[in-house]
């Protein structure tokens, strides 16, 4: 049979408890998980014989009374006291039933009533003789003695010797005597006795924490999620075994560049591989505010990759230094460490990305292949296959890959778009514009805007002449779909719009861009109004606009209207506004010189029209060249 003692500290000791225990010490215990922890508890106490079946009884008190001690107000205080007073009339045959007296003096000791745990403790301390039970109960009852008789206290503590001394220590501190309590807080038998984080936290209390019990202390704090507290007992000289806690705890609370410090501090103590690894990441989350932070962190995981640690810490080490330094700037490290790169399905995908034209396409492939075969990442896999896609020559064969995946690539998310928009770019490679419009039109839940709109510019490309009936009616819906999938993407809007307009779908184009509250999509909605024959509404709707475009758009309606010298002056103020050769310049120059001529000006259309020539090798756009081209046969007429 297990001592009573022995039963005790398994009370302390069983993960539940202690479980209790931490959240009761952190100050801001769930309810839900107290009783999620409490029901893990019981369900565990199983015994088949009845000494056991005592046992669990005891532990099963033990939790309801710590769970009402991390969430009073549930009822656990009852339901404790109902398992230990059981206890005593079940099992009082049994050495261990008494203990049953002792977990219902607890409960009401830690209820704020000590004359009741005295009380209930009586039977076992009035008894005659000596005995361990009876030390026991005595034990327990000196908290409740301290509070009703402090002498009596410490009378019967000081009888009782050395199990007592945790008690004394205690004692002597609420009495204002420090150096006794001191002397028995660290002495053999209470450190050997008394649970440690009640020892740390008395010489917390006293202030009196040496170097290793502040280090100790903070790691109990920091244990029951109390961070704050944890920082508070630790400072910038902390004991070097501090050091690693430390920065910890700094790095937690978002103190990166002090946790740099201490991390360093903590290597020059301990060279340990995942401190160094610690270091460096700790670097790496400076880098965001301090970019000079960048090539302290890559020396820090080199010399990790360098060192002696391994291969798993290594390759990790080296997983960070390719992401920082870029795929690009990766390809001699990785053919340096060999050994790691060829265990690690990452370091293998990125391998592959960096060797572009270095190696034969079919060893790329293998390497792809090797990478989706071996990792358990799906989201290196899926980066593997859409790879292997880009990089097949024979579209037919890169459709063939992303179909066999199809399911794990749409299920990342960073790989999702770029497969979808892949795929569509394949379709209409092939000329099957038809049948990817009918897919994304079947599946537009799913699909990215980018993908839809890329059909149906394609679809819009076949109708350069004119598009109506169902061609325009499917342009349409692959627009609206694209708006309906991101509807909060005033990008994805506007180049909805745009398509819009391609096709002639002015009203529905309209529609839209009245609900776009930025700069550009009014231009574009200018231009659409335009169109229509409403340009007053559009020149309505430019007002206050002071961009070049803005300029150039007010005076296109302004011509519209018949105001032909407003319509000048505005695209002037649109070349003025524009940088030289930048595209709203050229636009701008060829309205004035079309301008100019309507307005019969031929000298002044000329010069323009001379600059513009003079300066178009510089562009050598084919656009221009016709529009250029198109304004100097109408001068010559």
């Amino acid at each position: 049979m297990i001592a009573i003692v022995g039963l005790l500290m398994l009370s302390v000791l069983a993960s539940p408890a202690s479980d209790l225990q931490r959240l009761r010490l952190s100050g801001g215990a769930d309810p839900a998980q107290v009783a999620q922890i409490l029901e893990t508890g019981l369900a565990e106490l199983n015994a088949q014989t009845r000494p056991q079946q005592c046992m669990d009884a005891f532990l099963a008190g033990e939790l309801y009374r710590r769970a009402a001690a991390a969430s009073p107000g549930q009822g656990y205080d009852e339901k404790a006291l109902e398992r230990f007073r059981s206890m005593r009339v079940d099992y009082r045959d049994l050495p261990t039933g008494v203990l049953g007296y002792i977990g219902e003096a607890r409960v009401h000791m830690q209820n704020g009533d000590p004359a009741q745990a005295l009380a209930v403790l009586a039977p076992l301390t009035d008894a005659r003789g000596d005995s361990k039970t009876k030390r026991l109960a005595q034990l327990e009852a000196l908290d409740a003695l301290l509070l009703i008789d402090p002498e009596r206290a410490m009378k019967e503590a000081h009888a009782l010797g050395t199990p007592a001394h945790g008690f004394l220590a205690g004692a002597y501190a609420k009495r204002g005597d420090r150096d006794k309590a001191l002397e028995l807080v660290r002495s053999e038998a209470v450190v050997a006795s008394m649970p440690n984080f009640q020892r740390l936290e008395l010489i917390a209390d006293l202030g009196a924490l040496n170097d290793n019990e502040r280090s100790a202390w903070a790691q109990v704090l920091a244990g029951v999620g109390r961070d704050e507290a944890a920082l508070e007992v630790l400072d910038e000289a902390a004991p070097a075994p501090s050091a690693r806690l430390y920065a910890a705890l700094l790095q937690g609370a978002g103190r990166n560049a002090e946790a740099a410090k201490q991390w360093r501090r903590a290597i020059e103590s301990d060279a340990d591989p995942e401190v160094m690894l610690a270091y460096a990441a700790c670097l790496e989350l400076l880098i965001a505010d301090d970019p000079s932070q960048t090539q302290p962190a890559l020396d820090a995981y080199r010399r990790l990759i360098e060192s002696q640690a391994d291969d798993a810490l290594r390759a990790d080490a080296l997983r960070r230094w390719v992401h920082l330094s870029g795929a690009d700037g990766s390809r001699e490290m990785l053919a340096a460490y060999e050994g790691l790169v060829s265990h690690d399905p990452y370091l293998r995908y990125v391998r592959a990305v960096t060797a572009g034209d270095t190696i034969e396409p079919a060893e790329r492939m293998a390497e792809l292949d090797a990478v989706i075969t071996q990792t358990t990442d799906p989201a290196v896999r899926a980066s593997a296959v859409l790879l292997q896609a880009r990089i097949q020559t024979d579209p037919r064969e890169a459709i063939a890959v992303l179909t066999k995946y199809w399911g794990e690539l749409m299920s990342q998310p960073l790989v999702a778009g770029p497969a979808q928009r892949h795929r569509v770019k394949l379709w209409i490679e092939l000329g099957m514009v038809d049948r990817a419009a009918d897919e994304l039109l079947l599946n537009t839940g799913t699909q990215q805007p980018q993908s839809l709109l890329m059909v149906g510019e394609a679809l819009a490309d076949r109708y350069v002449d004119g598009i109506e009936g169902d061609a325009q009616r499917r342009v349409l819906q692959l627009a609206i779909a694209a708006i309906t999938a991101t509807p909060d993407d005033k990008t994805t809007a506007l180049a909805a719009a745009r398509l819009m307009l391609r096709v002639d779908a002015r009203a529905d184009a309209v529609k839209v861009l009245r609900s776009l509250d930025f700069v550009e999509a009014k231009h574009v909605l200018a231009e659409a109004l335009r169109a229509m024959g409403r340009s007053q509404e559009a020149l309505d709707t430019l007002a206050g606009d002071d961009t070049a475009q803005g300029a150039l758009q007010r005076g296109l309606c302004r011509l519209e209207l018949g105001q032909e010298n407003e319509a000048l002056a505005d695209i002037r103020d649109a070349r003025r506004l524009s940088r030289a050769g930048s595209d709203s310049w050229w636009e701008a120059t060829l309205e004035l010189a079309a301008t100019q001529l309507t307005m019969d000006d031929r000298q002044a259309a000329a010069e323009v029209l001379r600059v513009a020539e003079a300066l178009y090798p510089v562009t050598g756009r084919p656009q221009l060249r016709t529009r250029l081209d198109s304004l100097n046969k109408e001068l010559q007429e």
